[in-house]
């Protein structure tokens, strides 16, 4: 399976859009690497990176994305011009998303929020990737005029005072890509028979589908990530933490508990004193006595 995915078919696929991006983003990474101050920060912060768990979330959501497309090239469903979405959709939709489990797991935020946020942002990578292509040189300055609206808007969107300048950018990035939309539109009445094929459905259909694989890892990541505090929190504050057998014994219990439900787990995390924590007994009968709430 794997011999009929080639480089230089991968090449192919890219759009101007993309070579603008990469070139763009060759030319920014090679200045980064000249300033001394960066390079020497690279090693500890990809060691950080890889010395975390944050490394775990990432490679299973990797493993994952890779299995799916492995999956529907079996089937005829993904080729080498999904790819470049595949890689696009991980780096800058899957890996940041996963950040979200804490949020979920804190409360903070919903499976279901994500969900949405997660939909909107896959549709937005579906447009531009699949948007109108302009020329290649006119694609080298409509890629870093975008990234550096982009850029502007989350600095404003951090003061108060830049709302008048964040509120005007948003408004640009919607007319250019309004007018672009209705470009394409326009494309569609009159080009329907050319744009209408497997490959444009297959474009559209791949981030949808790599949002549909990741929601459940986020989901088991929040749980993990919620009781991971709790367990934390137990043995701070608990002798029996030195005794694996009893710690087994209390995090089955736990867990038998609350199975999937996060509210209710951090609900009694917090009501629960120092006291009921410091002994198997005292941590027992006060799962016994919490209460569960819908999830």
């Amino acid at each position: 399976m794997l011999e009929n995915i080639g480089l230089i078919e991968i090449f192919h696929s890219l759009g101007n859009r993309e070579i603008a991006t990469l070139f763009w983003l060759a030319i920014f990474l090679t200045w980064c690497l000249k300033i001394k101050e960066i390079r020497s920060s690279l090693p500890p912060l990809i060691y950080s990176i890889f010395a975390t768990k944050l490394i775990i979330p990432i490679i299973t959501l990797i493993v994952v994305i890779t299995t799916g497309s492995l999956a529907l090239h079996h089937y005829d469903l993904w080729s080498t011009n999904q790819f470049k979405i595949a890689v696009i959709w991980t780096l800058i939709i899957g890996m940041p998303t996963l950040g979200e489990s804490i949020k979920i797991a804190q409360e903070k935020s919903t499976l279901t929020n994500n969900i949405r946020s997660t939909l909107g942002l896959s549709i937005l990578v579906d447009f531009f990737i699949n948007l109108y292509k302009f020329p290649l040189f006119i694609e080298l300055v409509f890629v870093p005029t975008m990234a550096l609206i982009a850029a502007l808007i989350a600095i404003s969107s951090n003061k108060s005072e830049y709302k008048a300048v964040k509120i005007f950018l948003e408004k640009t990035i919607l007319l250019i890509v309004g007018v672009i939309i209705c470009f394409q539109l326009y494309k569609i009445a009159y080009s329907f028979s050319e744009i209408s094929n497997k490959n444009t459905i297959l474009d559209f259909a791949c981030p949808l589908f790599y949002m549909a694989l990741e929601t459940p890892l986020i989901w088991i990541f929040s749980l993990y990530v919620a009781y991971e505090e709790v367990f934390i929190k137990i043995k701070i504050t608990s002798p029996i933490s030195a005794d694996h057998t009893g710690s087994f014994y209390v995090k089955f219990q736990i867990i038998k508990r609350f199975k999937t439900n996060i509210k209710s787990l951090n609900e009694w995390i917090k009501s629960t004193s120092s006291q009921n924590l410091e002994s198997k007994e005292g941590i027992v009968k006060s799962l016994r006595a919490s209460k569960i709430n819908p999830s």
